[in-house]
């Protein structure tokens, strides 16, 4: 965090938000940091008994175990990516509103926040610790088949099953880890977005008995932006979200959520 300037406790419905955002991204952060340690600490350990045991053989049970491990490494990871690209827009999205409330030259917790060295933050160190644990348990049963005594007419059959398996298994992972991180909705989704917002807009309006020129009075808006608007022809900023949620006495979160709910 830096130390810039931060929003008062004025108790206004941006200053919420900004609560809001900032408990959000340290939620996040927790959960991934808890992940980041406890998936390389727990696979290494496991890893590490295994390779210590002097009778370590290439066995049914050492082969479903890795690929289970590598699996599971691999669906967490894809989980993870998920919460990387929720705790970059809210980031974001909190930047704006520090950008809003003291202009685009302030520092603040979010806004012009110092890149991270060499370019490589948090995403760069999960993308190793997620991978190499990946590999080691993939690897875990090919090198148990090394150390293992040689049989003279072994069935090499196994061994060819678990190669196919642990390239499958890797290839998933190398998708996981190589997919890229957006947080700029598609064209499609951004007219989805639109479209409930409007909808939902519309109806909150007429709940209360407004007309659309009201509510643009309220919410210090043209009313050709709120007819364009709940047509779906607008996709407002977060500022006027903000500003339609206060005019309507309604929750901005609870809105926000409805709309997720809806797309």
């Amino acid at each position: 965090m830096t130390s810039g300037t931060e929003f008062k406790p004025t108790g206004s419905l941006p200053e919420l938000r900004w609560r809001e955002m900032c408990t959000h991204v340290r939620t996040t952060d927790e959960i991934s940091f808890k992940l980041l340690g406890a998936v390389p600490l727990v696979s290494g350990a496991a890893i590490g008994a295994s390779l210590l045991k002097s009778d370590m053989r290439f066995t049914p049970l050492l082969v479903l175990l890795s690929l289970f491990a590598a699996g599971i490494t691999a669906a967490l990871r894809i989980w993870e990516r998920r919460n990387i690209q929720t705790c970059n827009w809210v980031r974001a999205r909190a930047a704006e509103l520090e950008e809003q409330a003291f202009g685009e030259t302030e520092a603040g917790h979010f806004a012009r926040f110092p890149a991270a060295p060499g370019g490589k933050g948090k995403a760069a160190a999960e993308k190793i610790a997620y991978g190499l644990t990946i590999a080691a348990w993939l690897v875990l049963p090919l090198a148990a088949g090394l150390t293992s005594t040689r049989i003279p007419g072994l069935n090499m059959a196994p061994h060819v099953v678990y190669a196919v398996a642990a390239t499958c298994v890797g290839i998933m992972a190398a998708i996981a880890l190589r997919t890229r991180i957006e947080i700029t909705p598609s064209s499609a989704s951004r007219r989805t977005a639109a479209a409930t917002f409007g909808a939902i807009i519309r109806r909150l309006r007429a709940d209360r008995g407004l007309t659309q020129g009201k509510l643009a009075e309220l919410a210090d808006l043209n009313v050709s932006y709120i007819v364009r608007l709940e047509r779906g022809e607008n996709d407002p900023t977060l500022t006027i979200a903000l500003d339609l949620a206060e005019a309507l006495h309604v929750d901005a979160a609870g809105l926000f959520s409805e709309i997720a709910q809806k797309r």
